[in-house]
Parts: structure tokens; sequence; C-alpha cells
């Protein structure tokens, strides 16, 4: 879990197309875990990618996903949530 020692106003998330067009995000927590809501994807160019950039402190870690890799996810039964525990991890490990 994300220690509660962690500002999570210090967390500066982005989202990016490959238009470059950027995207609203939110920092939610929910019992003690930081989630990143990135919204609804855009399913019109299925060549489309996102680039998502998290910093914390200094520390810098981009994650980049097509919406073909999304909707196989989304097919494979894999929860958006799976998807969003992956940046739990990721921001869990920026805490350490």
């Amino acid at each position: 879990m994300l220690s509660e020692n962690i500002d999570r106003n210090l967390f500066e998330i982005s989202v990016v197309d490959s238009n470059g067009a950027h995207k609203t995000v939110q920092l939610l927590s929910k019992d003690n875990v930081c989630y990143v809501d990135i919204g609804d994807i855009s399913t019109k160019d299925i060549t489309n990618k996102y680039k998502l950039l998290i910093s914390y402190e200094g520390k810098q870690a981009q994650i980049e996903y097509s919406v073909m890799s999304y909707l196989y996810e989304a097919s494979q039964k894999k929860a958006k949530d799976e998807k969003l525990m992956n940046l739990v991890k990721l921001i869990y490990w920026y805490g350490k």
C-alpha cells in the first residue's frame, strides 16, 4: 500500500496522445492506495499511442501504451483497475 507520508500533491501526472493532445488525469485515493484515472480511451484510431508521464520528487517514469494493447487487455477480461494497479505499484516504488 502507498504510505500515508507521501504527499500526493507532489505528483505530476500527464497523458499525451500521439497527436500531442493532452488528456486530463486525476489522482484518486482509496483505501490508502493511489490510482491514476486517465479517463476514456479513444478507439477512433486503433494505432493511437498514449504516453503517461509520472513525476515525483525529481524521479520520472514514462509508460507508453496503444489503444490496440488496451483493447486486447480488455478483451482478455483484465479489468481497467489492473492497468491502474501497475501504476500504483510504480508510484509505491517512488515512495521507497
